[in-house]
């Protein structure tokens, strides 16, 4: 997959037990919805238990033969799933163990699909990916998310996002979408934010919220959309609580 045409879609959580693999479900069913992916061609590790995916249809049946080969290897995973179909892309999912007595999972659930920007051409195609990017995150699991150009994203961290929002695992800083969930969310003060000037902005309650930088993905990492970022990124800044965990 060429740098210059990966995009990134990213995913995690520090305080949701992922091992029912919701979080996963909804990603990869919006993810074939939009023809980002195919079925795989390829997994590492490939052990007997992971090699079921490959082949496997792109969403739901690709979701469950991932969970099944968790299921077989243990509590914990760390897999990659890609494919060439109907352009190329990458799945990394790594799963911890959550322990419920403290709330926490041990380490960070994390999901992160590269998928070519060829997938998503005009404005009609990043208002359908952006329908899906909120469909697998509200009432998800899902404590912070992002989509954007994956090599502009980290130039664009190392230079202006030091240091992060949250966390540099996390909420590095603000991308094209952005989306807060439990877990995040209530580390902000929510009323900082009621007016934010994006191109959009969306609340799940106040369990969530989306935020939009750009009209589309096509701008996401053009020159001008940069002091978008930069401006927004200052008021979650300025919103973070005196007493958030990351202070």
């Amino acid at each position: 997959m060429s740098a210059e045409t990966k995009i990134l879609w990213r995913a995690n959580a520090s305080r949701s037990d992922w091992s029912g693999g919701e979080p996963l479900r909804r990603v990869l069913a919006g993810a074939a919805r939009l023809g980002l992916i195919g079925p795989p061609s390829r997994v590492e590790p490939a052990t007997k238990s992971t090699r079921s995916v490959l082949g496997a249809a792109p969403g739901d049946a690709l979701a469950e033969a991932i969970l099944a080969a968790a299921r077989r290897d243990g509590r914990g995973v760390a897999l990659t799933v890609g494919g060439d179909d109907p352009a190329p892309w990458e799945l990394y999912w790594n799963l911890f163990p959550f322990d419920r007595e403290s709330g926490w999972v041990d380490g960070l659930n994390n999901l992160s699909l590269w998928f070519d920007r060829s997938r998503v051409t005009g404005p009609g195609a990043s208002a359908a990916l952006l329908e899906a990017f909120f469909a697998a995150c509200a009432g998800g699991g899902i404590e912070h998310a992002m989509i954007h150009p994956a090599r502009h994203a980290a130039l664009f961290a190392d230079e202006h996002y030091e240091p992060p929002v949250t966390n540099s695992v996390q909420f590095y800083g603000v991308f094209w979408a952005n989306f807060l969930g439990p877990g995040h969310i209530e580390e902000f003060d929510l009323s900082r934010l009621q007016d934010l000037e994006a191109r959009e902005v969306r609340w799940d309650g106040a369990e969530g919220l989306m935020v939009v930088a750009t009209p589309d993905l096509a701008t996401a990492d053009a020159p001008e959309a940069e002091p978008v970022l930069l401006r927004l990124n200052e008021r979650f800044r300025a919103a973070l609580r005196p007493d958030a965990r990351w202070r």
